[in-house]
C-alpha cells in the first residue's frame, strides 16, 4: 500500500474508534461513563416550576387534561411545558371538578338521613282521651279548690285554674298532710249523686244548713245557704228531708248524698235537694277557711257582711295529681 494512503487509512481508523468511543461515552450509563474515566451526566429533571404552577390551578388530586385519572399529567403537557418552558392555558376540564368527584364529595340527602317516622299532626295536637272508670270502682282521693273558669265553656279544665287549697277536717287547708281523703264508689248511671266518705271513719262529706229550720230550700233571693262540713249523718240520694247533726265537725241540717262526681275530669258539684223535691242551680264560695253553697251569690255575700275574702271556686276529686 502507499505510504500516504496507508497513513491516511489509520486516521480515518483512528477518528472513527473515537467518535464510538465519544458516542458510547455520551449515549452509555453513567456506570461506563466512570469507566472511561467521565463523570456521570447529571440526572434529567422531571420537576418543572412551570408544571407545578399548572398543577396548583386545579384542587388536589384532579386531572390536569379530562383524559388523564387519578391526577396523572399527561405527555402532551410535559412536552409542551418542556419545549417552551411556559405555563400552557388549562382547559375548562382543567380547572374545574368532573361531575363524578362533585358528586362523590358530597353526597345528596337521602330519605335515610331524614327521621324514619312521620310526625302525626293529631298525635302531637291532642291528647288520649280519658277513659271513665267502671261503674262500681271506688276511688280515693283529696278534694282540692280552684277558682273558677268563668271563661271556660264545656269541660271543666281546673289547669286553667288557680289553685287554692284542700278540704280537710275544719274547712280549708294549704297543707297536703292536713288534707282530708274522700271515698266514692261510681253509680251504675251517669248523674246520679253519691257519698263522699272519709275512710276507715264514720265521717262523709256533708252540706249543713246554717241557721236555718228543717226545710231548707235554697235558689235565687233565698238568703239560706250550707256550709261544707264532715259530719255522721246519713241521707239517701233524692231525700227531700234534712238531718239534724250536733258533731265534732258540724251542727245543722244536713244532707249527704248530694255530691255528683265527675268520673274522668274529676269535677264534684253538689245537688240539693228543696222540700219540693226541686234542685236548685248551687254554687260555691270560699270565705276564709270555710266553704259555702248557695243558690244566690250575692245573697250569701250581704249574708256574711260582704267579706273581701269572697272567690267562687271550684271543687275537683284529685285522682292522681296533687
Amino acid at each position: 500500500m502507499h505510504p500516504l494512503r496507508q497513513t491516511l487509512f489509520f486516521a480515518l481508523l483512528a477518528l472513527s474508534l473515537f467518535q464510538v468511543d465519544v458516542y458510547a461515552a455520551q449515549s452509555g450509563t453513567n456506570a461506563a461513563r466512570l469507566a472511561h474515566g467521565q463523570s456521570p451526566v447529571r440526572p434529567k429533571r422531571l420537576y418543572f416550576p412551570g408544571l407545578n404552577a399548572a398543577r396548583n390551578l386545579v384542587p388536589s388530586g384532579t386531572p390536569l387534561e379530562s383524559g388523564s385519572s387519578s391526577g396523572v399529567v399527561s405527555s402532551s403537557a410535559i412536552v409542551s411545558i418542556t419545549d417552551s418552558q411556559s405555563l400552557p392555558t388549562p382547559s375548562p376540564s382543567d380547572s374545574t371538578i368532573p361531575s363524578s368527584a362533585a358528586s362523590s364529595a358530597v353526597p345528596p340527602p337521602s330519605s335515610s338521613s331524614a327521621s324514619s317516622t312521620p310526625v302525626s299532626s293529631s298525635s302531637s295536637s291532642s291528647a288520649p282521651t280519658p277513659t271513665a272508670p267502671a261503674p262500681g270502682t271506688a276511688i280515693t282521693a283529696r278534694i282540692g279548690l280552684y277558682t273558677t273558669n268563668t271563661g271556660t265553656t264545656g269541660p271543666y279544665k281546673r289547669d286553667d285554674a288557680t289553685f287554692v287549697g284542700y278540704l280537710g277536717a275544719y274547712g280549708v287547708t294549704t297543707e297536703t298532710n292536713s288534707a282530708w281523703t274522700y271515698t266514692y264508689t261510681v253509680p251504675n248511671s251517669p248523674g246520679t249523686p253519691t257519698n263522699l266518705n272519709h275512710p276507715n271513719t264514720p265521717y262523709r262529706l256533708s252540706a249543713v244548713a246554717i241557721g236555718s229550720g228543717p226545710q231548707v230550700t235554697l235558689g235565687p233571693g233565698n238568703t239560706i245557704y250550707l256550709e261544707v262540713q264532715n259530719s255522721r249523718a246519713s241521707t239517701p240520694p233524692g231525700s227531700t228531708i234534712s238531718i239534724y247533726v250536733y258533731d265534732t265537725y258540724a251542727i245543722g241540717y244536713a244532707q249527704t248524698s248530694i255530691w255528683l262526681v265527675d268520673p274522668i275530669t274529676g269535677l264534684v258539684t253538689s245537688q240539693w235537694v228543696n222540700p219540693d223535691g226541686s234542685h236548685p242551680e248551687t254554687f260555691f264560695i270560699k270565705s276564709g277557711s270555710n266553704v259555702y253553697i248557695t243558690g244566690d251569690v250575692n245573697a250569701l255575700r250581704g249574708q256574711l257582711g260582704n267579706p273581701t275574702d269572697f272567690t267562687p271556686v271550684e271543687l275537683y276529686h284529685l285522682v292522681g295529681s296533687q
